[in-house]
């Protein structure tokens, strides 16, 4: 802590560094791969219930990939590895995404939703990954970098809806 320097220098190096930027626009693009979960309701919908029905059948699909972030994070943190774990978890939400294109099944759908939910998995492991990756400095470029990539992010569910 005695290199720390508050106040604009730790702006400035965060805005000059291009892996900032390269982290912001990841972080960006996985949001707006997110943005499906705004219009999740609508997916059920097109299972064929009624509206009650179809916002009760929203409720298993994201208590299990809840659960499916628990341990993934934790298994990702044990063995200290992020990539594969960020990148099975987006392979496993494309699938979803490719099942519920290919059919109109009701079954086949709403397990395509179970799996669609899983890429939140690899947004959280990412965004450990972007923390820790920026830990190095311990200075305020670190904390400005933090607030600026997950800010930037936020224009990813914006382009998505």
């Amino acid at each position: 802590m005695e290199n720390f320097k508050g106040g604009k220098s730790g702006l400035k190096q965060a805005l000059s560094d291009w892996k900032i930027w390269w982290l912001a626009l990841a972080m960006t693009s996985l949001r707006l791969c997110l943005s499906f979960s705004s219009f999740f309701p609508t997916i059920s919908a097109t299972l064929g219930y009624n509206s009650t029905v179809s916002l009760l059948l929203c409720v298993p699909p994201w208590l299990f990939a809840t659960y499916a972030a628990f341990e993934m994070s934790r298994r990702s943190d044990r063995a200290g590895e992020r990539f594969g774990h960020i990148t099975i978890s987006l392979i496993v939400g494309i699938l979803g995404f490719l099942m519920a294109m290919a059919t109109m099944n009701t079954v086949v759908r709403y397990i395509s939703m179970f799996l669609m939910a899983q890429m939140n998995t690899g947004f959280i492991i990412f965004t450990v990954w972007v923390s820790n990756s920026t830990s190095a400095s311990k200075s305020s470029k670190q904390a400005v970098a933090l607030a600026f990539i997950n800010a930037f992010s936020t224009l990813g569910p914006i382009i998505g809806s």
